[in-house]
């Protein structure tokens, strides 16, 4: 018999604190006290990559660094490199249920070199993790961003625009202390993370990372190494991601993220992409690689167009990248639409795939979204970051006869109790929660949102919009107190042996 688990999904952003944005510190290490004490082996977050423009970790402008963002604070202050005085004056917003971004970064980086001011560079330490190239295009990239007003790369100026080593040269000739100041963030963070990680996986947490699949074209990677992606003359880009209709957004959506051009990768047997996954792999206890379909066929547009409809499906690398990591702990996720073929690749492939429970209503006898149909290779969602809450969308449906049947059908089909007499938005609520438990899935996942029984104003992304309230969700200490809440998973993980 295959163990089951258990897990709850939570990003770092979305952990309470007081500098306006969750961090790698004791709060971090308090929710983990907190899974320990519920009984869930688990916790899932999003990528820890620097996010972008919009705020998406799924926008990042490199794919080996990390977000200062999520650097603590008080852990600073704990080895004196950051004093009190530090913070006169400083707002990181006003609200604890919601990241302000813009306060966040106004302060952020001001805050941090007073950190690095302070820090002994000199130490063995340091002068060892200098010498790793992994973050040398990141620093050289963020100093020469930050002497042009932030600009994206194509906008900066012409001297810039193209990396040539006369330019990297110029760069830690004049401007050292910005380039190392970046190199020092980077060394922090992994600091704070790796303690944070032995101490989750001592108290029996795995942690569940993410790789985007993508990439901004305002990025470190476009910019030092743009035979990496399909690109036209002179680097111009002629194609971009995008997504057809779906369950997410029936528009279609434009991501206008650069394509990989994976002929090019298959040269050198795909180097580039086995040092993300073997680097995530060094970082997690599972690693789920986003937008996995792109593997198998990814969707392009031309990047003139705003239209999705003018898009088309281009073949990936499929089994072929696949073949030398049979057994590596990655899980295929965010497939999108899936047809016969997709799902075939995935079995090939050997990986645990991801349904989620809100979208198994409709047709449940066929879809593979359905509890009726869940088996100990999947891992089930009761909702995730692009979609409505659990509660949301029962909010939303709970006067739909169909859903009700459905419900009833499941709960017979499982074996659970089931009452239309009953029927109530709590009622369903606990019932979907009780299903999730009962059904034959390796591992269920929980969003914080559902934890605490949150609607659809706490919903963690909207796909296709961008707006101030994507990915800002953050949930307040106390709530963690809750023993009912505390006694309510422990027993359910407990009784289903999760």
């Amino acid at each position: 018999m295959f163990m089951k688990e258990s897990a709850v999904f939570l990003h770092i952003s979305s952990l309470p604190g007081k500098y306006g944005i969750g961090s790698l510190g004791k709060e971090a290490y308090k929710f983990v006290d907190w899974l320990s004490e519920c009984g869930f082996s688990r916790w899932e977050i999003l990528p820890l990559n620097p996010a972008g423009p919009a705020n998406s970790p799924y926008q990042t402008n490199s794919a080996f660094c990390f977000n200062i963002a999520f650097i603590d604070f008080d852990l600073l202050l704990d080895e004196g490199l950051l004093k009190k005085t530090d913070f006169r004056g400083v707002s990181f917003g006003k609200n604890p249920e919601k990241v302000d971004f813009k306060a966040v970064w106004d302060s952020r980086k001001i805050i941090l070199y007073h950190a690095y001011r302070r820090f002994d560079k000199s130490s063995y330490e340091f002068r060892k993790f200098k010498e790793i190239d992994e973050f040398k295009e990141f620093a050289m990239y963020m100093t020469i961003k930050d002497h042009n007003h932030n600009e994206a790369w194509y906008n900066w100026s012409l001297e810039y625009r193209t990396y040539t080593p006369i330019v990297g040269d110029y760069v830690l000739k004049n401007y050292y202390k910005e380039y190392e100041f970046y190199i020092f963030t980077q060394f922090i963070f992994l600091k704070q993370w790796r303690i944070l990680k032995k101490y989750a996986n001592n108290k029996g947490i795995k942690i569940v990372g993410d790789i985007p699949y993508y990439l901004s074209l305002d990025s470190v990677e476009f910019y030092f190494h743009p035979d990496l992606f399909l690109v036209g003359k002179n680097n111009q880009i002629e194609y971009i991601s995008g997504y057809p209709s779906d369950a997410f957004n029936k528009q279609g959506q434009r991501w206008g993220n650069p394509l990989y051009d994976w002929s090019y990768m298959k040269v050198n047997n795909y180097k580039w992409w086995n040092e993300r996954i073997n680097k995530a792999l060094e970082l997690y206890d599972y690693v789920r690689m986003n937008h996995f379909r792109g593997f198998y066929q990814f969707y392009a547009m031309p990047y003139s167009f705003m239209n999705t409809k003018k898009g088309f499906f281009m073949e990936g690398p499929r089994l072929d990248f696949f073949k030398d990591k049979k057994n590596k702990s990655l899980i295929a996720s965010g497939v999108g639409l899936k047809d016969e073929h997709v799902y075939r690749f995935i079995r090939e492939c050997g990986y645990p795939d991801i349904r989620i429970f809100i979208f198994g209503f409709d047709n449940i006898e066929n879809n593979n979204n359905s509890p009726l149909n869940y088996d100990d290779s999947s891992i089930i969602y009761s909702s995730n970051h692009d979609s409505n809450t659990l509660r949301g969308f029962l909010k939303e449906n709970i006067n739909n006869e169909e859903l009700v049947n459905n419900f009833e059908t499941i709960c017979k089909e499982l074996k659970i109790e089931f009452s239309r007499n009953l029927v109530s938005l709590k009622y369903l609520f606990n019932k979907s929660i009780e299903i999730l438990y009962v059904s034959n899935e390796s591992c269920l996942v929980l969003p914080m949102q559902d934890i605490l029984m949150q609607d659809k104003h706490y919903r963690m992304n909207k796909p296709g919009t961008v707006n101030e309230d994507n990915w800002c969700y953050r949930f307040i200490n106390n709530e963690l107190q809750d023993k009912y809440l505390i006694k309510k998973f422990k027993d359910l993980n407990k009784k289903y042996c999760r």
